[in-house]
């Protein structure tokens, strides 16, 4: 991620890693989408049957039909988010974070 382990592990606020670990994806993206244009120049040379797409041989997660389901997740509901604010005041009156 290209942060100071020192931050990350002593300064930073919970709100700030929960971002980091959501976009932790986006650093290795382009690696990923080279890999995968490799795998179908390979794949479709050895394919005689049907041609193939990119998306034959993986799927990414920013790749999802639906752009609110970020790999598959769904967003959440109120009462999900009420019991997570509750966790969280409760472990912020505990002194955990």
């Amino acid at each position: 991620m290209g942060l100071n382990p020192e931050y990350i592990l002593d300064r930073a606020e919970f709100y700030e890693i929960c971002a980091l670990m959501k976009s932790n994806y986006k650093k290795h993206k382009d690696l990923w989408e080279a890999a995968r244009l490799i795998s179908f120049v390979v794949a479709q040379c050895h394919s005689y049957k049907k041609k193939l797409q990119l998306h034959d041989i993986v799927t990414f997660p920013w790749e999802a039909d639906d752009e609110n389901t970020m790999g598959g997740t769904k967003p959440m509901t109120q009462e999900q988010f009420d019991d997570t604010f509750a966790l969280m005041e409760e472990m912020l009156a505990q002194g955990l974070i």
